[in-house]
């Protein structure tokens, strides 16, 4: 599931493009690890929960071949706080270049 903490708040004045840049990490998290950033295990609502409150799993805690620098690029777009995250997906794209160009 890709849904931001403030989708699965269930609070439409709070989403926004950081939400869009919260589901862009998912998918890159996915890409990278080879599995979602939350456990599916108890079902829809357990999930929900588990986006709202609970940290992902580092990248690195499942594979320890996963550069730093990456893992930091994804775990930015999977903050809780959407202040914390990249406030634009071009700002994601930004380091995603200096990441590629080393």
């Amino acid at each position: 599931m890709w849904s931001s903490p403030e989708h699965a708040s269930g609070n439409p004045a709070k989403i926004d493009v950081r939400s869009d840049v919260y589901s862009l990490g998912v998918i890159l998290y996915q890409l990278v690890v080879g599995a979602s950033p939350h456990s599916p295990e108890g079902g829809p609502l357990a999930l929900l929960e588990r986006i709202r409150s609970e940290p992902p799993d580092s990248p690195r805690s499942v594979d320890r071949t996963i550069p730093r620098d990456l893992e930091t690029i994804i775990l930015t777009c999977l903050r809780k706080e959407p202040d914390r995250r990249y406030q634009s997906a071009g700002q994601l794209r930004v380091d995603l270049q200096r990441w590629l160009a080393g």
